[in-house]
């Protein structure tokens, strides 16, 4: 990580790296990455309360509690050196 010559892509992957850190209180605010999902709708009547997925390669459904969705479709990535891309 430190090698990586952009800050703000240097920023970024300090703060990935520390996601997974459990040592924090259950309580404090908290970002899951779920993966082999596809969204359906976010579920919640006049704020967001969780979202509604399917899972991938079957009829299995899941929701997952969220208070805040975020969409990230569409960015452009870059790659790392040493990771598949």
């Amino acid at each position: 990580l430190a090698r990586e010559t952009d800050p703000l892509t240097r920023n970024k992957l300090e703060v990935l790296s520390k996601l997974g850190d459990a040592s924090g209180p259950i309580t404090r605010p908290r970002i899951r990455l779920a993966y082999q999902l596809t969204p359906q709708r976010v579920v919640g009547e006049k704020q967001a309360a969780g979202v509604a997925f399917t899972v991938t390669c079957s009829d299995d459904a899941v929701e997952i509690p969220a208070g805040l969705v975020l969409t990230s479709i569409g960015y452009r990535g870059k790659a790392i050196r040493g990771l598949p891309f």
